[in-house]
């Protein structure tokens, strides 16, 4: 049986210059950044390798769009979990508005009741429905619709 012997620099990666070194030494370092798996995320990622031939530039590039990409994701599965379906988040019913700050906030029926405890916390006395189709306003220090 014959015997193996790795190169003499221990690396077996030639970095004089070939197309795939370029790839390894300056994309490479980019989809470290990668980490969401995002399909679209690659082409800045490789334009940025290409045209600047910095792995530092790439890799910024990579963190960058992952970071975009999960605050994406969170942000838009935050808005449209109400806890039915993951028993995470509160609903949010019937919003309310400040008509002093325009400060939107749910109502007594939630949970968290937004809109009470920013007058708690402001005195700000007065919101109106945020609702499509309702039109009234409703006085907290008058407990009562103005």
């Amino acid at each position: 049986m014959d015997r193996w012997d790795p190169p003499a620099s221990g690396g077996g990666t030639d970095v004089s210059g070939g197309s795939n070194d370029f790839l390894l030494m300056t994309g490479q370092p980019g989809l470290l950044g990668l980490s969401d798996g995002s399909i679209s995320t690659l082409a800045p990622l490789f334009a940025a390798a290409l045209s600047t031939g910095s792995s530092r530039v790439a890799l910024l590039v990579g963190l960058s769009a992952a970071i975009g990409a999960a605050i994406s994701m969170a942000v838009s599965e935050a808005l449209s979990d109400d806890g039915k379906l993951t028993g995470r988040g509160n609903p949010w019913l019937h919003l309310r508005e400040c008509l002093v700050c325009g400060h939107v906030g749910c109502c007594d029926s939630s949970k968290n009741k937004h809109a009470t405890k920013h007058f708690l916390d402001t005195s700000h006395p007065i919101v109106a429905s945020f609702e499509p189709g309702e039109d009234w306003r409703w006085c907290y220090v008058d407990e009562t619709l103005v």
